[in-house]
């Protein structure tokens, strides 16, 4: 009878060993894949903040953000920040006066954040805001700028 005992312990062991190695092996490779797609989206934010940033410094907004907002060249904004963009990356641009008006890339007047819900089915959508503020034009424009990675 002891020698029972000693086998069913062995098996035991081997079954807690064996649930053990499948529990590493099926939960790790998703929990790489997620701080994956993390990086990457970190890596976009970070991206489009700095194309922002350097068209801002490169005094670019200055040229086409206009006193009068509906006068302002939104589609020539758009192109210059299309253009310092990867060839990677998708993007889209909204400028947004206040929290419920926004212009779109071609000047058209809509809700802010419209293009979130229709693009539902893009994956990992990464939205980089700047916000300008100038001496000519007293209220601040906040530049939302949507980044996903083209598949």
């Amino acid at each position: 009878m002891v020698n029972r005992r000693g086998y069913f312990q062995f098996i035991e062991i081997a079954l807690v060993v064996l649930l053990v190695a499948t529990f590493f092996f099926v939960f790790f490779p998703r929990a790489e894949i997620s701080f994956q797609k993390f990086n990457d989206a970190n890596n976009l934010e970070h991206i489009g903040f700095g194309v922002l940033k350097s068209i801002d410094d490169a005094g670019v907004i200055d040229a086409y953000i206009m006193a009068i907002v509906e006068s302002s060249n939104f589609t020539a904004m758009s192109w210059y920040i299309k253009d310092s963009l990867p060839a990677t990356i998708n993007s889209q641009v909204e400028f947004a006066t206040n929290s419920t008006y926004c212009y779109s890339e071609n000047g058209a007047v809509k809700a802010c954040g419209l293009f979130l819900n229709e693009s539902m089915s893009k994956p990992n959508i990464v939205r980089a805001d700047y916000t300008y503020s100038s001496g000519i034009n007293p209220n601040p424009i906040t530049i939302h700028l949507f980044l996903w990675r083209k598949l």
